[in-house]
This record gives C-alpha cells, structure tokens and sequence, in this order.
C-alpha cells in the first residue's frame, strides 16, 4: 500500500499525516512475528510449498509489492535495484539486480564412503554474491550524498536467503517402500510431506551481513531418507528480501540400506572376537 502511486503523490504534496507511517510500524512488527511463527509451523511439518509461499510473502511485506512472482512485480522490482545500483558509468561487473550464483556443492555422510539410510548427512555449498561490489558502491555513494558516517549504515546490512532441500525417490533399491507414519503426530507432520513430488529434508536461513562479502559457504545437516535408492536432491535458495532472485541447482546420490552396513560391521566383530579366542587357547 505504502507504494501507491496516490499515496506517493499525497506524500510528495505534504497530504499525508506525518503520524501515518509511525502507526504502520508496529503494525508490521505484529506481522513479522505472525510470519515468523508461521513460518516454524511449515517447517516442522516440512511443507515445501507453504514454506517457499511465507518465504515470498516475507520479500513482499519488506518491499511492499502486491506479488512475489508475477512478471509485472519483478519488472518493477529489477527497474528500482537498476536504478539505485546500476550505475551505468560504473566500471564494476553486473547490473545492480541481487543474484546468486552457486559454485560448489557437495553432499556426504562425513567419514563414510555412501551414505546410508537415516545417516546425519552434510549438505555444503558455496556460493557468490554477484551484486556485492555494486551493492556497495551504491551504498557508499548514498552515504555520501546524505552526508552519512558510511560505518554506520554498513554496520545495519542485513541480507536474508532460505536454502531449502528435498529430496525426490528416482529408483527405489531392491524394491524398497517408504515407512508409514505411526503415531497421529507423524501422520500429521510426515503423511502429509509424503503426498508432495519431494519431501522437504531441512530449511536453513543464511544471513549475511556484510555488504561487500562476495562469497559465502553453507555446511548444514539433516537426517538422509528412510527409504533406500537413488534420489534427486533440489536445492532451492530463496530470499527472504528480493524479487526475483532466487538460484535453484541439483544433484543425484544413492543412498544405501543402513541395516546391511551394520549386519557386515557386526559380522567383522564377531570375526575378530572369534580370531582372539583362537589365539588365546594357542
């Protein structure tokens, strides 16, 4: 509401009561925090879509646009950064508009050689922040022009993104089926994920609160599947500030049948008491 073109216009003439905007402010604090706890609930019920909508909805209320995704809303969002950040007779790389690029990616049960059914998986990514160096120069030169500390306004920073991951079964091993949820709670928080294309596995927020940082790295952890077989993971990185500037990538990993790898390490055991007591009698 607070980008309206009349509104804008009532404000440019001084029609607008001063005590308007003060008023909004606790207004969007009660909201933030009815997103925020929305936004936990998604989370433990792993959710993948009503956690990506309260992400989008999260850009909105910041930038008050009337949508997250459609082509009108983006345009005009692109229009602003380019207009603030992209100077044109800039010499440094990109156009002004937030974007991420994904370098790295690596998923892995650390120590072991597969990863394994219900294994404490390590998810690691690195990523550059294309917008960085623009980014500052244009805060520096706002700074400037209101005759700003820029220590001050850079200390302020604050830029946030949601990585998501799910995972989608490709080929089940040795005709292997998902486990159904047991109690009313499970069939509450994982009958309902199971329905989806893929489950949501974690959501992660990265923050990063230096203006100029240009590369950033992620290492998370979550539980692998429950169901052995060849999955698709989706990594998803979502902001929770822009428009438009979400990154998205993938990768295949197979995921093996924990309760075979613990039968052979019991097995490797026992050998070994068996070779012990051998030796014990020689």
């Amino acid at each position: 509401l607070n980008t309206h073109p009349q509104l804008k216009a009532a404000v440019q003439k001084s029609n607008v009561d001063s005590n308007y905007f003060k008023s909004t402010i606790p207004f969007r604090r009660r909201n933030g925090l009815l997103l925020e706890a929305a936004l936990r609930v998604s989370i433990t019920a792993r959710d993948y879509e009503l956690v990506a909508r309260i992400i989008e909805t999260v850009a909105m209320f910041k930038i008050g646009s009337p949508s997250a995704i459609d082509r009108q809303s983006i345009e005009w969002f692109n229009s602003v950064m380019e207009k603030q950040y992209g100077n044109p007779a800039s010499t440094l790389p990109g156009s002004g508009l937030p974007r991420l690029k994904v370098h790295q990616t690596k998923l892995e049960t650390v120590g072991e050689d597969q990863i394994a059914t219900l294994d404490t998986v390590t998810f690691s990514i690195r990523v550059e922040r294309l917008h960085a160096a623009r980014f500052l120069e244009g805060q520096l030169n706002i700074c400037k022009a209101r005759k700003m500390d820029p220590r001050i306004a850079m200390a302020a920073y604050h830029e946030g993104w949601w990585i998501l991951i799910r995972a989608k079964l490709i080929k089940p091993l040795n005709g292997a089926k998902s486990s159904k949820p047991t109690s009313a709670v499970d069939q509450l928080i994982d009958g309902e994920a199971e329905q989806s294309d893929a489950k949501l596995m974690v959501a992660y927020p990265m923050i990063v609160s230096s203006i100029s940082k240009k590369f950033g790295e992620v290492a998370l952890k979550f539980q692998a599947p429950d169901v052995p077989g060849k999955y698709k993971f989706i990594v998803d990185i979502k902001s929770a500030e822009y428009l438009g500037a979400d990154a998205k990538t993938e990768l295949t990993a197979t995921v093996v049948d924990s309760e075979g790898l613990e039968r052979e390490e019991e097995e490797e055991d026992e050998g070994d008491e068996d070779d012990e007591e051998v030796k014990k009698e020689k």
